[in-house]
């Protein structure tokens, strides 16, 4: 029984099972770092982290990333 759940296919089945949605209740600004940090199963720390980081790499694009996740999040909701 618990070969089953070694399968390589199960991590995906569970992650694409959860929904993406910002995370109003641990948000700093718009919930996306909070959103995305629920979804992959992480600190909201971490992911905050990545985007400033690859917002200094990449000049800034990020931040417009950012704006379309929060836009399209807000949408949804």
């Amino acid at each position: 029984m618990t070969a089953m759940n070694n399968q390589p296919g199960n991590q995906d089945v569970r992650l694409a099972s959860r929904k993406l949605a910002l995370d109003r209740q641990n948000a700093k600004l718009g919930g996306v770092c909070a959103g995305i940090a629920n979804w992959l199963g992480t600190d909201p720390l971490l992911v905050r982290l990545g985007f400033v980081i690859g917002t200094v790499a990449g000049l800034g694009s990020l931040i417009l990333v950012y704006l379309v996740i929060w836009f399209v999040g807000a949408l949804a909701e």
